[in-house]
This record gives C-alpha cells, structure tokens and sequence, in this order.
C-alpha cells in the first residue's frame, strides 16, 4: 500500500512537473550556470528586450530632437539631427534639404549674372521658398508623426516584454520547488520499490514452521 501511494505521488508531481515546463518553455528563462571560461548562456529574449529598450531610447531622443529643430526648421539643424541624416525611413526628408541646397546654389549662380527682377532668378527663388516653407515642414511633420508612432509601437513590446520578465523569479521558483517535490517522491518510490521487491523475495524463500510428518487418516 506503502508502494502504490509512493507511486502515485509520483505520477502526480511528475504530471504537474511537466505543465509548468511546458507552460514556461516559450518565456523567457534565467541564465544558465556553466563551468569556469565558459561564457554565460543569456536568454535571446532578454537581449531582445534591451536591445528594444535601447532602440526605444533612441526614437524618442529623435523625435524630441526633430520637434525642437521643427520650431525654426533650417536644413542645419534637421541634418544635425542622427535619424535624420542616416536612417533610411527620413530619405524623403533628405531628399528635400538636397534639392533645397542645390536650388541655394542655383540662385547664387544666377544673381550673379542677372538682378532679381530676371523671371528665371524669380522661379529660382519661388523654387527655393515651396523647398524651405512647404516641402521640408511637411515632410519633417510626417517624419515626427512616423517617429511617434514607432516610439508607441516599442513601448507596446517593451512594456510587454518586462512583464514576462518580471515573471522570471515566480516562474523559475515555482519550477525548482516542483522539481524538488518530483525528485523526494522518485527517492520515496525507488526506496519502497526495493524494500517490497526485498519483502517478496523473503517471503518467497522462508522455511515454514509447520510440515506434514502423516497424513490424516479418517
């Protein structure tokens, strides 16, 4: 009886040792320990999530910077800005200052050679005034309005993230503790196993006490 209620815990913290396994094998999970020289093991998930936490940091300097430099928006101050002047999602913006410069350039050249009442320098100047009071705030709004957006959609991963590794303790405590559980019953389970299989073997091979010397006449 001993045996067969041993063998039932087992089966049970076996059963609710396994649930949690694989209720946790797809969240995220403490480093593993490894021997000396050997470089840490370090859940993906949590690279991933510093590494959107940095990513989120980095959105949000941008966009700050891009509303600042929006306020007097000057082809200087949007290049200074790091998104601005290397990421690819600001190209239109990009675009926009290039053709701005060029256009500069353009009336230079010919208020050189002709005065300002000269149609051509006229369509240069309007060229240049559509590029700098239209063109590039337009464009530099969308690029703030993408920013925004971008930074939402971090902070939704990132805030969803943290959660699932703020579980990490409960989770990693509730497993150990089964293990435990799972491993003393398995001990219990082995021990009775031997003792009945010990018990049956003694049993098996004892000398009875009483033998038949003749037998009973009627």
């Amino acid at each position: 009886e001993q045996l067969q209620t041993a063998q039932q815990t087992l089966r049970e913290k076996e059963a609710e040792l396994k649930r949690v396994q694989v209720a946790n094998i797809t969240k995220p999970t403490q480093g593993l320990p490894v021997a000396p020289g050997i470089p840490a093991y370090t859940d993906p998930s949590m690279a991933d999530f510093f590494r959107q936490r940095v990513d989120l940091e980095t959105v949000r300097r941008d966009r700050e910077a891009l509303e600042d430099a929006m306020r007097s928006p000057t082809p200087q101050g949007l290049l200074g800005i790091l998104s601005v002047s290397n990421s690819a999602a600001a190209s239109n913006l990009r675009g926009a200052i290039q053709r701005l410069d060029s256009a500069q350039v353009e009336v230079r050249a010919l208020r050189q050679v002709y005065t300002d009442d000269y149609d051509k320098v006229k369509r240069a100047q309007e060229t240049v005034a559509r590029i700098q009071n239209q063109d590039i705030p337009q464009l530099a709004r969308q690029y703030s309005e993408q920013l925004r957006k971008q930074q939402g959609e971090l902070e939704r991963r990132v805030g969803y993230s943290e959660r699932d590794i703020r579980g990490i303790p409960v989770r990693a405590i509730t497993q150990n503790a089964l293990e435990r559980e799972a491993g003393v019953a398995a001990t219990l389970a082995t021990e009775l196993q031997q003792r009945y299989a010990a018990a049956k073997l003694a049993e098996a091979s004892a000398i009875p006490d009483v033998r038949v010397l003749d037998s009973a006449v009627a």
